[in-house]
């Protein structure tokens, strides 16, 4: 499943990017694709645990 994640963020930006150059781009192609990628860069992000840890006090 985490490689698939990947296939499906390149493949819609290629298809986002290949829909741009065209003379008369589809919106909602471009709009679908940059979805897809913002949805699978959200699940690749979430695994990655935040710098700032929960019991740091230090600006206290």
């Amino acid at each position: 499943m985490k490689n698939l994640i990947w296939v499906f963020m390149l493949v819609a930006i290629f298809f986002a990017l290949y829909e741009q150059s065209k003379p008369n781009p589809n919106i909602l192609i471009q709009v679908v694709c940059i979805a897809v990628f913002m949805f699978g860069l959200m699940r690749k992000m979430s695994k990655i645990p935040s710098k700032k840890d929960e019991n740091d006090n230090s600006f206290l």
